[in-house]
């Protein structure tokens, strides 16, 4: 179970109804950062700049809006060193340990991509 985050623009019709898609936050893992590689997207320096357009607005799966600001926390300031890792154990060679306590997914193209600098994975495809 996780929260999914999405960058919206009202003015751009070519974005799907429910925005383009930034990531999923789940607990106790690093935030899994949706990359769009043919668009170039390849990291968060990538949506920090489309993000910081004037108008365009950030917002949860549960209609919640998100500063930019609130968004790089979410993304950037994680930890995961107060969490029973035996509630949250995935299946093996799935995860590899990540910062800060989280656990982070394992490099495995195409999906996963790579490992952010921080706290993030590089992800393609459909999230859920």
């Amino acid at each position: 179970m996780g929260t999914n985050y999405y960058y919206k623009n009202n003015e751009d019709y070519t974005l799907p109804p429910d925005g383009k898609h930034i990531g999923k936050s789940s607990l106790g893992w690093c935030f899994a950062l949706h990359v769009y590689p043919l668009e170039g997207i390849f990291d968060l320096s990538d949506w920090f700049r489309i993000m910081s357009k004037p108008g365009d607005f950030i917002e949860s799966e549960n209609r919640r809006y998100i500063t930019i600001v609130e968004m790089l926390d979410i993304i950037t300031n994680r930890s995961a060193e107060n969490i029973d890792t035996d509630l949250r154990m995935p299946p093996l060679g799935t995860f590899v340990p990540g910062p800060r306590g989280l656990l982070r997914n394992a490099i495995h193209p195409p999906r996963v991509l790579g490992h952010g600098a921080g706290t993030w994975d590089l992800l393609t495809g459909d999230f859920s």
